[in-house]
C-alpha cells in the first residue's frame, strides 16, 4: 500500500531524509519513530505530496507521489502535525469547503455522519477558534476521512492533547485499523505505537530498525524472560531450568531468576515443571518483555556508537 524506495530529501544543506526505505502492507497500522528532527514529518508530507522528493521511488496506493500527485491524494487522508482548519469559519463550513474541494457526493450528509460519529455533532455550527485543541483534532479527523480514504497519514495524533481525548483518537485509530484501512502513524509517545501499531520503524533521518516490537527487543535486547522468584534457590533447581530445552540463558539475582526465552507463554509451564520436580518452591512466575521506550534508547545509542566508531 505504500513503498518507500531509497527517499532522500535536504533542506540547503540540511539533510532531513537520506536513502530512506520501508513498506506499509495492506491494512496495516505501522509505526514511525524517531528523535526531534529525525524527518518523520518531511516524511508524511512527501507521502501526501505536500512537497516533493529529492530522488527516490516512493508508490502510495499504486501511485506514484511524483508522477501521480492527484491520484495519490484521492486515496490519502491526512491529519497533519500542526492543525490546518480555517478558525474564522464554523465547523461545518470549514468541512463543507474540503468536502467539495474531494469532490464528495452529498457532502453535508457524510459530514453529519462523521460528525456523529466522532461525537461532536453539536459543534457543527460553532466557530473552529471557540474550540479546544481536542475537538478542533476531532474536527481534523472528520476532515482527513471526509473522501473515504484507504490510506492515512497521521502526524503525532494526540500530541497536547488532555488524556480523555487521547484516549478518543486512539480508540478511533483502532477503529479504523479494524476497518481495514492502512494507516502510518507518527508519535513521540511510545506507549501508544506501543499499542496501535503492527510494525514500527526507528528513523533518524536513515533507517535505523524496522519490525515488530518483539523482533526488534529480540534483535537489540536479547529474547524476552520468564522470571521465576523462588522461595531458595539452589543449584538443583538451576541445573533442571538451564536443561529445558527452550531456555537460551539463565540470570540469578539472589531468589529471583531471569530466564531467556524464545517463546515465553509456551516455556512458562515447562520451566516451572523442571523448578518444581528439583525441589524448588516457586513464589511467583511472570514474563519480562522490554518497553518500546527501552527499545528505542538502545536503537539510538547502538546509532550513536556506530558513527563514532565510524570516524
Amino acid at each position: 500500500m505504500i513503498e518507500v524506495r531509497g527517499l532522500t530529501k535536504a533542506y540547503g544543506e540540511n539533510v532531513a531524509v537520506q536513502d530512506l526505505s520501508f513498506s506499509v502492507r495492506e491494512g496495516e497500522t505501522f509505526g514511525l519513530l524517531g528523535p526531534n528532527g529525525a524527518g518523520k514529518t518531511t516524511t508524511i508530507r512527501i507521502l501526501a505530496c505536500i512537497i516533493p522528493p529529492d530522488s527516490g521511488k516512493i508508490v502510495v496506493n499504486g501511485y506514484n507521489v511524483v508522477e501521480d500527485p492527484l491520484l495519490v491524494k484521492a486515496g490519502v487522508g491526512l491529519l497533519p502535525e500542526r492543525i490546518s482548519l480555517y478558525e474564522r469559519l464554523t465547523v461545518m463550513e470549514n468541512l463543507l469547503f474540503f468536502a467539495r474541494l474531494y469532490g464528495v457526493e452529498e457532502p453535508a450528509l457524510r459530514i453529519k455522519e462523521l460528525l456523529n460519529k466522532l461525537e461532536i455533532q453539536d459543534r457543527a455550527d460553532e466557530l473552529v477558534s471557540k474550540l479546544s485543541k481536542g475537538l478542533k483534532q476531532r474536527v481534523s479527523i472528520v476532515r482527513a476521512l471526509l473522501h473515504d480514504p484507504p490510506v492515512l497519514l497521521l502526524d503525532e495524533p494526540t500530541s497536547g492533547l488532555d488524556p480523555i481525548s487521547a484516549e478518543v483518537m486512539r480508540s478511533l485509530v483502532r477503529d479504523l485499523s479494524t476497518q481495514g484501512r492502512t494507516i502510518l502513524l507518527s508519535s513521540h509517545n511510545l506507549w501508544e505505537v506501543q499499542q496501535l501499531c503492527n510494525r514500527v520503524a526507528v528513523i533518524n533521518t536513515r533507517l535505523l530498525a524496522l519490525g515488530s516490537v518483539d523482533e526488534l527487543s529480540e534483535k537489540f535486547l536479547g529474547p524476552p524472560k520468564v522470571r521465576l522468584l523462588l522461595e531458595e534457590v539452589r543449584k538443583e533447581v538451576l541445573e533442571a531450568i538451564q536443561s529445558v530445552n527452550s531456555v537460551i540463558t539463565v540470570e540469578r539475582r539472589d531468589k529471583e531468576i531471569l530466564i531467556g526465552v524464545k517463546d515465553p507463554e509456551k516455556a512458562v509451564p515447562v520451566i516451572s515443571e523442571a523448578a518444581i520436580r528439583a525441589g524448588g518452591r516457586i513464589l511467583e512466575v511472570s514474563v519480562v518483555r522490554p518497553g518500546l521506550e527501552e527499545l528505542f534508547v538502545r536503537v539510538l545509542k547502538d546509532e550513536m556508537g556506530q558513527d563514532s566508531s565510524g570516524g
